[in-house]
């Protein structure tokens, strides 16, 4: 076994996958071949797990370790506050030979699925801190010090990479925010925790004893409300599958009520490492909306011409009738299409649809 890995090449996948999203799990199928490793995969430090980039070798034991519990009685999490001040921690840094012979964990669940040891490589700062969690099988070396100390180095060239991808993310949950203040419509960011990380100004002016933000999180004056609410956040953000959740009314004293929605957008909040996961977007029926294409143009950046496509497929359209409707040929309506799905973050029209159905549907008041 080398005593060191490619750092450089590592960093760069890494920072690839920061702008391009879609590329998480090829970066962990590389860390696990550089490193020569079962597999890796990444966990959050803090908040809900669907979004969890893994290797495929890796995926049947994931699975065995949140179907059975396991994910509540994590020994590994002792390391935690040991990975985040060295940057790389393995099993016997925190955990000795002994306690290992009479755990659990390690008897029951990880020797069970062939796992020996592994390496824990911290990948960001502050409140938005993942685990790379490098698992090694029960035939294979345990983790070098000469490698925990190259890991560590990782560790520190993925801070600036972790920063760079929140960034990114934050910058266009800023501009869907602006999109929204367009559109007069009230709207939040959540992060991957159901906590309120960002409010545009139209939220703002809603705000009173009929709604508002206490411990970071929105509530109602109605009890009910405020629990429907969170408990559609909280499914919503484990929910793999999910793009929005059913409308929630909140009671406002002497006014007509409050629609609230929580949505949650693939193009904007499923990148790991990104600081936010969810919208929640609330709408009041005494204000007059908007077209929503402008939403679009100017929440992801679209033309003209891509957002009214948007908004028709949205809407139940297809290419071909859009085509004919606009006199222009199926492979330029492909081309937008095409685009639409670089700037929104999705890579098939099923998705697309799914990620506007809340905001597009001509039956729904966002």
């Amino acid at each position: 076994m080398t005593s060191d890995f490619d750092i450089a090449k590592i960093t760069e996948a890494f920072a690839a996958a920061a702008i391009d999203s879609s590329r998480w799990n090829s970066v962990m199928e590389m860390v696990s071949v550089e490193t020569g490793s079962l597999g890796a995969l990444m966990f959050p430090n803090r908040g809900a797990l669907p979004y969890v980039p893994a290797c495929e070798s890796i995926l049947p034991t994931f699975d065995f370790y949140v179907r059975n519990g396991w994910i509540d009685r994590d020994e590994r999490l002792r390391g935690v506050s040991l990975m985040i001040e060295r940057g790389a921690v393995t099993d016997l840094d925190f955990v000795s030979p002994d306690e290992i012979r009479k755990s659990g964990y390690y008897q029951d669940f990880l020797a069970r699925c062939g796992l020996h040891g592994f390496a824990g490589v911290r990948v960001g700062k502050g409140d938005n801190v993942w685990a790379l969690s490098i698992q090694r099988s029960a035939a294979q070396d345990l983790f070098s010090p000469s490698e925990l100390r190259s890991l560590a180095r990782l560790a520190q060239n993925l801070d600036s990479i972790a920063a760079t991808a929140s960034a990114l993310a934050f910058t266009r949950g800023e501009g869907a925010l602006a999109a929204f203040d367009v559109t007069q419509k009230a709207a939040l960011l959540l992060n991957r925790r159901g906590d309120v990380v960002r409010v545009n100004q139209a939220a703002e002016q809603l705000f009173g004893e009929d709604v508002f933000i206490s411990h970071k999180r929105l509530f109602s004056r109605s009890q009910t409300a405020s629990a429907e609410l969170n408990a559609a956040i909280k499914s919503l953000l484990w929910a793999e599958d999910a793009s929005s959740a059913p409308s929630i009314i909140f009671p406002r004293q002497d006014r007509l009520p409050l629609l609230v929605y929580a949505i949650r957008c693939p193009g904007l909040c499923e990148s790991a490492l990104s600081s936010f996961h969810a919208l929640v977007v609330i709408v009041d029926p005494e204000q007059r909306s908007l077209p929503t294409a402008r939403t679009l143009q100017a929440g992801f950046d679209l033309t003209q011409a891509e957002a009214r496509l948007a908004v028709a497929l949205g809407s139940g359209s297809d290419l071909h009738t859009e085509a004919l409707k606009l006199g222009v040929s199926p492979e330029t309506m492909r081309k937008h299409l095409k685009s639409i799905f670089a700037k929104t973050g999705v890579r098939r029209q099923s998705e697309l649809v799914a990620t506007l159905a809340a905001l597009l549907s001509e039956q729904n008041p966002i």
